[in-house]
């Protein structure tokens, strides 16, 4: 399977926002930067219908 790289920067949302971004869209992934952290996020749709977020581990 060959790999393919995207070289366009991901969107820089609150957890908020992408939630309205991939309802408002009707995405069913959503890839994006936490501005918070700088960190990639993603956010998914769940069996129960409702979505996950796969997020980091952050050291307290």
């Amino acid at each position: 399977m060959p790999l393919i790289v995207n070289s366009r920067q991901t969107p820089c949302l609150t957890e908020d926002a992408a939630v309205h971004r991939a309802g408002e869209h009707r995405l069913q992934l959503l890839f994006f930067t936490d501005p918070a952290t700088g960190r990639g996020n993603l956010l998914y749709p769940r069996y129960d219908g409702n979505l996950g977020l796969i997020a980091p581990f952050q050291r307290v």
